[in-house]
């Protein structure tokens, strides 16, 4: 199984003068900003942004179980997004198909990711 983390961290978008709580997401003890090869030029998400995403797919069952897990560097997660497909199982959650707005990595370039259930929430 794989481990995730999730830090609060301070970041200042362009557009702010005071600095705001974002959240940074480990994998295996790496930063995401280190697994996405297109990282340059996105930013992670504020603690409220990153909570609704992860789980707004279990308000509706008819979502695709796609996320939002880092935004453009302008503070706005929509613009220039990174997405991951969340599947769940009875003792899991898988990550998978981890993409930015312009295309999908291969699995040479970023594998799936397998957590247990009991350590992601």
């Amino acid at each position: 199984m794989d481990k995730i983390e999730f830090r609060l961290l301070s970041h200042r978008f362009p557009t702010q003068y005071i600095p705001c709580r974002v959240i940074e997401i480990f994998i295996n003890d790496n930063s995401l900003k280190n697994i996405v090869p297109s990282f340059d030029g996105h930013t992670f998400l504020t603690p409220k942004e990153l909570y609704d995403e992860l789980t707004i797919w279990y308000k509706d069952i008819d979502l695709n179980r796609t996320a939002i897990i880092a935004g453009c560097v302008c503070g706005v997660p929509d613009c220039d997004p990174i997405y991951v497909t969340i599947d769940e199982s009875e003792s899991c959650i898988i990550w998978h198909n981890l993409r930015d707005a312009h295309r999908s990595f291969s699995n040479s370039e970023i594998r799936d990711y397998v957590f247990d259930k009991s350590q992601y929430y």
